[in-house]
Formats: C-alpha cells, structure tokens, sequence
C-alpha cells in the first residue's frame, strides 16, 4: 500500500487520533509531575521530550515498516549529526565544569544545556546542509 493511499483510510486518522491523543496526556503528566514531585522544575520537560523522542522513533518505525521508508532520511543528516555533536559538545563542558569546581550542582544546568546546545548545532547543521545542498544543485545546473 502507498503512503497516499493509507494516509486516506479511516483507520490512519484512528491512528493518529490514537497516537497523539496518548502523546499529549502522557507528556503533560509528565511535565506537572516533573515540576511539582522534582527538586529540579525542569526534569518533567526532559522527561516529556524523551517521550515524544520514543513516539517518534515508533512513527519511523512503523513507516520503515510499512512503506520501506528510511528512518533517518537522506535530507536530514545535518540536523541529527548537528544535534549529537552539540550534546557531545555540553558533556564535555560538563565534565570539565565538574571538575574545576565539584561542590555545585549541576542537575539543573545538565538538561538545559544539554537540550540548548542539541538544538543550536542542529540549526547550524540545518544551515550548512542546506548550503551544501544549493550549491550542489548550482553545479548540476552548471554541467
């Protein structure tokens, strides 16, 4: 079955009805009980990413699956390689914070950093994808 053709069927809206109907409640669980339950506010918006991380590595999945779709697409490597070496990049500050003054407490500062960072080397590598995408496409039109 084509994607179009199942994206039409009554079951895929039941699906997605599904899917994003169990996603929002178990991510605002999260978040409250994060911020009322928590030492750090912060932890249940940490947690509810890494939810929505799971649902979404379920979605590719289930297209992987379906429709032989790949689960990291050929457009998107800049994003994901941008965002693991912006996370690599807070571990090591964090290491390195850790050990120049060890009687802090960086729970806190960890996942804000660590979701900061992700995010800011994932548009830089959105950016220079897409660089590198134009100019491959100006010397296609060149030959």
């Amino acid at each position: 079955m084509k994607k179009e053709t199942f994206r039409k069927k009554w079951y895929f809206r039941l699906l997605r009805v599904i899917f994003f109907g169990s996603l929002i409640p178990f991510s605002l669980f999260l978040i409250i009980a994060g911020w009322f339950e928590s030492d750090v506010e912060i932890a249940g918006v940490f947690w509810a990413g890494v939810l929505c991380l799971i649902y979404w590595l379920i979605k590719r999945v289930f297209y992987y699956v379906m429709f032989k779709e790949k689960i990291f697409g050929n457009n998107q490597k800049g994003v994901y390689i941008g965002f693991i070496l912006g996370v690599i990049v807070v571990i090591i500050w964090i290491a390195i914070m850790s050990k120049i003054s060890p009687e802090e407490d960086f729970a806190g500062i960890v996942i804000i950093a660590l979701l900061v960072s992700g995010l800011i080397f994932s548009f830089m590598g959105y950016l220079i994808q897409g660089y590198f995408r134009k100019t491959k496409r100006y010397s296609r039109s060149i030959k």
